[in-house]
């Protein structure tokens, strides 16, 4: 059984009257950004840079160009907003992949902005405040559709966590609730992800289509929660997705259709022996090795000679495992 891994890289009530975009002070300037200009021009459309601070506005106004013709829907979002909701909404236009600010709607991002703070001031934990902006603001878990989904999930399970007091047994409640009412469906080859609202009204997804929903639900209720996906398993087609929330002193794995597995870091190893493991998390637009969280890790060190010689200079090659009778290159994991 191989178990030493290559280091790689890879890259989830009380029920208070929603609340609606705010009427700000700037609400002139909402109707110029949207006024229908093709492409943002950071002199003709200074008024929109004028709504952020000073240091933001070369990447909110390299931001906006980006964005083409829909970057009146990313200034209607920032002028909507006010303080730090506005400085929040400023972070996530500059980190939003780029089809995301071609596709973003004002009222998409600002409902993502505004119930993201409304956790934060409502859910009965402490969150580490260098959490908030990558792990529960952000509104993007893997490859689903850019959707408003936490004012409903928020209406959904508010209540539980207000109930269950802490994170540990929020996410320990909600994981078991997917269980229930979930079934996992085989991964088709054409056609993008649910989104997370959909998974939820369907009953049923792919491993990762749930995983997006879990995470989703996490940061609906103000848990900091992050996708972990295993690209291949060996033997078997496809990856596996699960999730991790942060309990306020480390990351723990939450597998959304085993609850009973929470916090169990060897899982996916002890029910696949024959594996060889990578994991990355996504959240904050990013991707980040985590391995050796999940496996023992050690170094595979190799030697190229042509003959009896070194190959000086040898540098193409790829290390590939098997994979539902095939041999999946490394490389191709990212």
């Amino acid at each position: 059984m191989l178990r030493a891994m290559l280091k790689i890289g890879l890259p989830i009530a009380l029920v208070i009257a929603a609340t609606c975009p705010a009427a700000s002070d700037d609400a002139s300037a909402l109707d110029q950004a949207a006024a229908g200009d093709e492409t943002f021009d950071p002199d003709l459309h200074a008024h929109v840079l004028a709504l952020v601070d000073d240091e933001a506005r070369e990447d909110i106004s390299a931001s906006l160009e980006d964005a083409g013709a829909n970057w009146g829907e990313l200034a209607a979002a920032l002028a909507a907003l006010d303080g730090e909701q506005r400085a929040a909404c400023a972070w996530l236009i500059g980190g939003m992949p780029h089809l995301d600010r071609l596709e973003m709607t004002a009222a998409t991002l600002i409902e993502h902005v505004q119930y993201a703070f409304r956790t934060r001031d409502e859910m009965p934990y402490d969150v580490p405040v260098e959490m908030f902006e990558p792990y529960i603001l952000t509104y993007r878990i893997e490859e689903e559709p850019v959707d408003p989904w936490r004012r409903e999930l928020y209406d959904a399970y508010a209540p539980v966590a207000l109930a269950e007091g802490t994170i540990v047994a929020t996410a320990r409640a909600l994981n078991s609730r997917l269980a229930r009412a979930l079934d996992e469906r085989e991964w088709e080859f054409f056609g993008p992800r649910q989104s997370p609202l959909l998974t939820l009204a369907s009953g049923a997804g792919t491993n990762s289509e749930i995983a997006i929903l879990a995470c989703a639900m996490m940061k609906a209720v103000g848990i900091p929660s992050r996708q972990v996906a295993m690209r291949a398993l060996r033997g078997e087609s496809g990856g596996a997705s699960w999730i991790e929330v942060f309990d306020g002193a480390d990351w723990l794995p939450l597998y959304p259709l085993e609850p009973n597995a929470f916090g169990d870091f060897r899982h996916i190893e002890r029910e696949h022996t024959d594996n060889v493991t990578v994991a990355a998390t996504r959240s904050a637009f990013e991707r980040v090795l985590v391995t050796e969280r999940y496996t023992e890790t050690g170094t595979i060190e190799f030697t190229f000679v042509s003959g009896d010689e070194p190959a000086a200079g040898f540098e193409h090659f790829s290390v590939s495992v098997l994979g539902d009778g095939e041999l999946v290159p490394l490389d191709a994991l990212e």
